[in-house]
């Protein structure tokens, strides 16, 4: 399948994207933790600036994966980004993971996929119909606010997990975004109603917003 293709480039090119970005921010100085001029310092940074390179091609392969395929079958094939980070962290950084990090990797994947194939999701429609995403759009940022304040207060692996998850959430609510903004091209649309689309530009939104606070 299309869908599942685009997904593992998807998943392997964001992997690659995270650990240079990763590397990248590692240079900057702690006081501009969540600030802008964090990504002043990122701009002047070849390897972050690779990275985003990788984002945008991720990006592209996510599109096509979503316009292929239903979100419930494209969505957690993302997993995989999760081993293929840190083997390809591994290389960069010269280390080798514990075997306990393996065990919990696999866990994971393994957890996500039985999860999946247990509730079996399906039907629906292609794209979100009248005042639905109000409430999503409100939960969502509640969630991410409360995980920001929380994470502000905290130091070292709590504040890095806390934003992890809140970055977590952006590019879940990214995807189910973008879902709904390619679905108005095999609605008959065309190209027109899917940059006259709302959803389009809050895709936008809400992967900057997401990628910011993955670099913290």
């Amino acid at each position: 399948m299309i869908s599942v293709l685009f997904a593992l480039l998807t998943a392997i090119s964001n992997g690659s994207a995270s650990v240079l970005q990763r590397r990248a921010a590692a240079t900057a100085p702690d006081v501009e933790s969540m600030r802008l001029s964090l990504i002043s310092h990122l701009l002047r940074q070849k390897v972050w600036l690779a990275g985003i390179g990788l984002v945008i091609v991720a990006a592209g392969c996510q599109a096509v994966a979503l316009a292929t395929g239903p979100i419930a079958v494209v969505q957690p094939i993302f997993v995989i980004e999760l081993p293929a980070t840190l083997l390809i962290a591994g290389h960069v950084f010269h280390r080798k993971l514990p075997r306990g990090v393996w065990y919990g990797v696999a866990a994971v994947t393994g957890g996500l996929a039985l999860g999946m194939a247990s509730a079996a999701p399906g039907g629906g429609h292609d794209s979100v119909r009248g005042y639905a995403w109000i409430p999503a759009l409100i939960a969502t940022g509640v969630f991410e606010a409360v995980l920001i304040l929380c994470a502000l207060r905290l130091r070292g692996n709590p504040r890095a997990a806390l934003l992890g998850l809140a970055a977590a959430c952006g590019y879940a609510l990214t995807a189910a975004l973008m879902k709904d903004a390619v679905a108005r091209l095999d609605n008959g649309g065309g190209a027109a109603a899917l940059f006259s689309s709302w959803q389009l530009y809050a895709t936008a939104v809400a992967g900057v917003g997401a990628l910011f606070l993955l670099q913290n």
